[in-house]
């Protein structure tokens, strides 16, 4: 049997490369569609979340992302039979038959299926501990002295070496998770993005539960500018480790650059409300970051409610958590340019951008 999580990242760092959506084959095939909307229990939209499209036998078709309302469509398939698979943090996976042949669904004359997906609550999830369980490996001894040595040289400068030497481990021992995920990390931050996408690939096969490599593919997908796709991930690699704070908090980073990246012209245009929901969303993951992260997570916070309160027009709150943000970090590098910030942010006129975030803690 296929591991749908495996399957699931191959088909992201295709849906990577190719930068299109299943929607876009609508453009030349109009076989049949299935148009769907996801709920979690309380009736909230369950917005920039992964849906995957299987076949009736499980395999693998291709995959969606739910819109700012929980839209989403799968257009041009061929098959009478499908089944769509909702996964998200904090709640059961739901699973749909699709039969375009039968009555279980509803489906109009012109071949579109539509399905309304309610996902429950997933108890589980709420008592996870504090951390994952540990994933070991019997490593030889060969391996894991290159890949040690490789870290060394890494903390020293010596990137290039150092990746020469990851590949040394893995050329030991194959199936190296650590070693596929910290080389896969380097490439990516070498800009060699389909070399990267391929030890994420590995890694995930090795360990598909690790949701480390989701995080890493999550911060691939921002570098390119794919920000709803990002926050999707960084979703999934919530739903696989519900106790770490750092999912949620890139969720909502993702999803501000999101935001600050749409023509939201007019406050009633449609532009301004998906940038709204996704503001709102944003807000919501953030407090959960601080939340899981027992304030660990305080500063960078407080300096992303302050993006996000500007990019609602909220000058006043946003000067009031760059005030928070100095308070939880006052050794800051650009303390003197936040300041200002401030400043500007409580003075009436002007348009202010404040200045960058500091890197997501490590």
């Amino acid at each position: 049997m296929i591991d749908r999580t495996r399957v699931l990242f191959i088909m992201l760092a295709l849906l990577f490369l190719s930068t299109t959506f299943s929607t876009a084959s609508a453009q030349q095939q109009q076989e049949r569609s299935i148009r769907g909307r996801v709920h979690r229990s309380a009736g909230v939209d369950a917005a920039w979340i992964i849906v995957r499209l299987l076949t009736s036998s499980s395999e693998p078709v291709t995959l969606a992302v739910t819109n700012n309302t929980g839209e989403f469509l799968f257009s041009g398939l061929k098959e009478t039979s499908y089944l769509v698979v909702v996964a998200a943090p904090g709640y059961r996976t739901a699973t749909e038959k699709i039969n375009f042949t039968g009555r279980a669904n509803s489906v109009s004359t012109d071949g579109v299926s539509t399905v309304e997906i309610t996902l429950q609550p997933d108890s589980s999830a709420a008592l996870a501990s504090t951390s994952q369980p540990a994933f070991t490996q019997n490593v030889p001894k060969a391996a894991r002295d290159a890949f040690e040595r490789a870290l060394r040289l890494g903390k020293a400068g010596r990137k290039q070496v150092a990746n020469t030497m990851l590949q040394e481990a893995i050329k030991i021992y194959p199936d190296y998770f650590d070693a596929h995920l910290a080389l896969g990390n380097e490439l990516m931050k070498a800009g060699l993005i389909a070399e990267a996408i391929i030890e994420l690939e590995e890694a995930s096969r090795i360990n598909p539960r690790d949701d480390r490599v989701y995080q890493t593919f999550g911060a691939l997908l921002v570098k390119q500018g794919k920000y709803e796709v990002a926050a999707a991930v960084f979703a999934e690699a919530s739903r696989l480790n519900p106790a770490e704070p750092l999912h949620p908090l890139m969720r909502a980073e993702a999803l501000i650059d999101y935001a600050s990246a749409i023509d939201a012209s007019g406050s009633e245009s449609a532009g301004a409300v998906v940038r709204n929901d996704a503001l709102n969303e944003a807000e919501r993951n953030l407090n959960l970051a601080n939340n899981k992260s027992n304030n660990r997570l305080a500063a960078t916070v407080h300096f992303q409610m302050a993006r996000l309160y500007q990019r609602k027009g909220e000058r006043d709150r946003a000067a009031a958590e760059l005030d928070q943000y100095l308070l939880a970090n006052p050794t800051v590098k650009n303390a003197d340019e936040v300041r200002e910030v401030i400043r500007k942010l409580r003075t009436p006129a002007g348009e202010i951008e404040p200045a960058q975030p500091p890197p997501p803690p490590q």
